[in-house]
Formats: structure tokens, sequence, C-alpha cells
């Protein structure tokens, strides 16, 4: 049997923009915060965020799984909301 346009499986079309990474750069006088949303290896979505200092190279990072690419968005959108109120800016905006 060949696989034709009415036998073939469907399959869930991501929006064009999560085929790529979707990543926010935020900044202060003295520190960093990024956020990074990817897919991993298992083909999961991931937030993966990391922050320091731009002055002695301390920071630490954490992933965080979501379950899909729009709750990764949501989140993205909470952490820049939190960012600028403490003070950051978020750079390439």
């Amino acid at each position: 049997m060949t696989d034709t346009p009415d036998t073939m499986p469907s399959a869930a079309i991501e929006p064009p923009c999560a085929l790529s990474s979707t990543r926010l750069l935020f900044t202060s006088t003295t520190r960093f915060y990024t956020a990074a949303l990817d897919r991993d290896l298992f083909g999961q979505w991931s937030v993966t965020r990391s922050w320091g200092s731009t002055r002695n190279g301390q920071g630490g990072g954490r992933v965080s799984v979501v379950t899909s690419f729009e709750a990764g968005m949501a989140m993205l959108g909470v952490i820049r909301k939190r960012r600028e109120r403490c003070g950051y800016r978020l750079q390439g905006a």
C-alpha cells in the first residue's frame, strides 16, 4: 500500500515560530537573565533560564519542561513581566 494524501497519518503542525527557538535576554547594570524555549532531545518543549553577574561570573540556571509550545510562550510572558518589574531591560526588542 502506498501513502497517498488520503491515507497518510495526520500530524499536528506547529506554528512557524515553533520551528526555531525563542530566546529572551535581559540586562541590568550588573546582572543578566536569559530565557529560551526549545525542544529537547526527546521532542519535549522546555524553558531554560540562566542568570548571573556581569562582574564576577557567578550565576545559576534552571530547566523546566512544559506541556506545549503555547505553555512555553505563556511562561516566557510571565518571565518577561517579572524581569521588567525588577528593573531588567529586554535586549534586542
